[in-house]
C-alpha cells in the first residue's frame, strides 16, 4: 500500500497489533498500525503530519476495504 503524494515522508510503517475477539465483527480484524515520517531536509510541519495521516488513512480505506475506528 502506498499513501500516494506523502511516500516520501514515510520511513516506515508496522503492524503493531492486531485483535480478534468479541468487540469486532465475525471475520474481521482490528490493527493498529505505527507510521514513522521524516524528512531529511526540514523538521516536519503539523500540517505536513495530518497530511500523511489522512494520505496513509485513505489509502487503507481505498485499497484495502479498511474502516477507521
Amino acid at each position: 500500500m502506498r499513501a500516494r503524494g506523502r511516500g516520501d515522508l514515510v520511513a516506515d510503517a508496522r503492524v503493531f497489533d492486531v485483535y480478534e475477539g468479541a468487540q469486532v465483527e465475525a471475520g474481521h480484524k482490528s490493527m493498529a498500525v505505527n507510521v514513522r515520517m521524516r524528512a531529511a531536509d526540514h523538521t516536519l510541519s503539523a500540517d505536513e503530519v495530518l497530511g500523511v495521516r489522512e494520505a496513509v488513512i485513505a489509502a487503507a480505506t481505498g485499497q484495502l476495504g479498511a474502516v477507521p475506528r
